[in-house]
């Protein structure tokens, strides 16, 4: 196992001159070499260290971007940490970590200028980069620093990486992840689906999540596979046919998509796919089976952010992926209090664990003293080690796109109003739904509503409530 930089260095030296990321300009997909890569990540890295962020937080909020990748790199590989924000984070989600962070560097998207704007003026101990504009400019500055030392990270169990679980009404817990952690399933992950420098990725999902942040980026520098960055969530079908992926992670919501707008051209696109990944939520087998009998090696997998990643997949033999998930060789699963049908909760430990989260006093009921991640998932394990995975244990709504909703942090929202005696957060249809219960007041079911609105606000996108019902707080009542 070796650190980013010593990857970096390979990359550099083995294929400097060969295409590496793509992005789409004009209509056209244009590429970065490795050699170019790696350039800009050590001169950001240089500007960085210069500036007095080395060893200081990098947050990273924004679209999946050539620069946002260059950033993530910078920070882990050399100078920094790398903070990775879901680009669905309201104000009200980043207030909740930046309140408690010192000297810090924040890159932002254009795209999230506005939000970021009321933050400036608050934060003075943060210094915000447009990942535009001051992008090109730190790399440019870079050149004339030729007296800063460049550090790499050679310790593999320090943090280089925080990922944020979902926050919704207090501080989002931090997992922080290093170098041992996000390499340490690598060579499983080979053995079972072997990807090389022959292979070309098409990247949609966020760079923010482990799934694709580390399995369909990071392990790229080890692979020498080359990325096609998607522009436009709308053109992932006709991306598809034009760029002939040979591996693909995707989530069920985005698979039943594809399936439901299949023709002729673009299922002997994804024929050409060697690895389909699919993992996030549950993914229906009827859906997998249509893939499978029609030369779609479909591959699922199961994993966590506290896991780095993936925990159990499909193995691939012949080109076909088996319908069981099964546990990593290099990594440990049990079932804790098992029924008589054998189903508990899922636990694991292995090098790919993080050491726990950051700051956080329940650390205990999560990571116990024998290095086991209590997942919080429910799943049985068979004596070949295919794991079954069930539900959850805790009250986690799991959307149809693979995010993580906290149902009891959300109703601790609602209830802060006063005329709101209860309320319950569930999926119905697909969709994030409350049941409010709430006594009639002055403004009447009108200024309950305006309030969901407010709650609304404060919620990213993935976790807003699409569906409401309002009951009057009396029996058999309901407000009209």
């Amino acid at each position: 196992m070796k650190c980013i930089h010593e990857y970096l260095e390979d990359c550099l030296s083995e294929r400097g001159g060969d295409p590496y990321i793509f992005t789409k300009n004009g209509g056209v997909f244009l590429p970065r070499t490795f050699g170019e890569t790696v350039r800009d990540v050590r001169g950001l890295a240089k500007s960085l260290s210069h500036l007095g962020f080395s060893g200081k937080r990098v947050y990273i909020f924004g679209e999946n971007s050539y620069q946002w990748m260059v950033c993530d790199l910078a920070a882990m590989g050399y100078s920094a940490v790398s903070v990775p924000l879901d680009k669905e984070w309201t104000a009200f989600d980043l207030e909740n970590i930046l309140k408690q962070t010192e000297k810090a560097a924040f890159f932002y998207s254009d795209s999230r200028k506005e939000l970021i704007a009321p933050l400036m003026e608050k934060y003075k101990n943060i210094s915000f980069f447009s990942l535009s504009d001051d992008f090109d400019r730190l790399l440019n500055s870079s050149e004339t620093l030729p007296d800063t030392q460049l550090i790499p990270r050679r310790d593999m169990e320090k943090t280089v990486k925080i990922i944020f679980t979902s926050g919704t009404t207090s501080t989002p817990k931090a997992i922080p992840l290093s170098q041992r952690n996000m390499f340490t399933n690598w060579d499983t992950l080979y053995r079972r689906t072997p990807m090389t420098d022959s292979d070309r990725s098409y990247v949609f999902l966020p760079l923010s999540h482990v799934y694709s942040g580390i399995a369909n980026f990071l392990y790229t520098i080890i692979s020498g596979m080359k990325l096609y960055l998607c522009s436009d969530m709308r053109k992932i079908n006709e991306d598809i046919i034009a760029i002939r992926p040979t591996v693909i992670c995707t989530v069920p919501i985005l698979l039943e998509k594809m399936y439901s707008l299949m023709t002729d051209e673009l299922l002997e696109a994804l024929r050409s796919v060697r690895f389909l990944y699919t993992g996030g939520s549950f993914t229906r087998p009827e859906l997998k089976s249509w893939f499978t009998d029609n030369g779609v090696c479909c591959v699922e997998a199961y994993g966590t952010s506290e896991s780095s990643s993936v925990i159990a997949l499909s193995k691939v033999v012949d080109g076909k992926a088996e319908k069981e998930m099964t546990v990593f060789e290099n990594l440990t699963v049990k079932i804790l209090d098992p029924d008589s049908s054998g189903e508990g909760e899922i636990a694991v430990r292995g090098g790919s664990v993080s050491c726990g989260y950051l700051d956080f006093p329940g650390n205990s009921f999560c990571f116990d003293e024998n290095g086991f991640y209590h997942t919080g998932d429910l799943g049985r394990l068979d004596s070949e080690n295919h794991l079954y995975v069930s539900g959850r244990k805790k009250r986690t709504l799991i959307t149809p796109d693979g995010e993580n909703v906290y149902a009891d942090e959300i109703e601790k929202l609602i209830t802060e109003n006063p005329d709101i005696h209860a309320a319950k957060v569930f999926i119905e249809n697909g969709e994030i739904t409350a049941t409010v219960y709430a006594e009639f007041c002055s403004a009447g079911e009108s200024g309950i509503r305006a309030f969901m609105e407010s709650v609304n606000e404060k919620l990213p996108k993935f976790k807003k409530i699409r569906r409401l019902h309002i009951k009057d707080d009396k029996p058999g009542g309901r407000m009209k």
